[in-house]
């Protein structure tokens, strides 16, 4: 007999026989003298919608590019690295990209595979713009840091249930590291500068 992909859910019984009928298989539950508090229960597994992660992956896009504009900005300040509104400007268009690419090209091929063009593509154009005018130890240090609060941020919605508990990790790993490189950063003198 063919193998069936089918789960048996929690704290419910399996079938005793499985018999194929057609193209079909039929499971049965032949319990004549079973006394229990259990019920019979199936999930059958069901494709993944890529409408739906792709929603949620956008809709929580700020969020991703707040953190990034948040960690460039204080890097910049302690690197001494002078980005203006404009180059922020084109920073997001790049998180864009990968927002618009995504969701376009998961409706034509295999919702990783676009997933994973998008990450390329958009990681591209920041390190390729960012190393036209900066170092590239700068440019790779954003790309990395686009790669974690846009990739994997993004990547999180793949693993239901556990997305806000990774966001979270990362937010207080994002603040813990932020608070120890700026707290001896003299702040009035650099707005006074701005």
């Amino acid at each position: 007999m063919e193998h069936i992909k089918y789960v048996i859910s929690k704290n419910t019984l399996s079938p005793t026989k499985k018999q194929k009928a057609q193209s079909k298989y039929m499971l049965i539950w032949d319990l004549d003298k079973a006394v229990t508090g259990k019920n019979i229960g199936l999930i059958i597994p069901s494709k993944l919608n890529p409408g739906d992660i792709v929603g949620r992956v956008s809709f929580f896009a700020p969020v991703s590019l707040l953190f990034f504009f948040v960690v460039l900005l204080i890097f910049s300040v302690l690197k001494n690295t002078n980005l203006h509104p404009m180059h922020y400007f084109f920073l997001a268009a790049t998180f864009f990209s990968f927002h618009l690419m995504y969701s376009y090209f998961s409706d034509h091929i295999n919702i990783f595979i676009a997933f994973f063009i998008a990450a390329f593509i958009s990681l591209f154009l920041t390190t390729s713009y960012l190393i036209r005018f900066t170092s590239i130890k700068f440019s790779m240090f954003a790309a990395f840091i686009q790669f974690i609060y846009l990739i994997v941020f993004s990547y999180s919605f793949f693993f239901k249930g556990v997305t806000g508990l990774i966001v979270t990790i990362a937010a207080v790993i994002t603040l813990f590291i932020l608070m120890q490189l700026t707290a001896k950063v003299k702040w009035d003198t650099i707005f006074n500068k701005a």
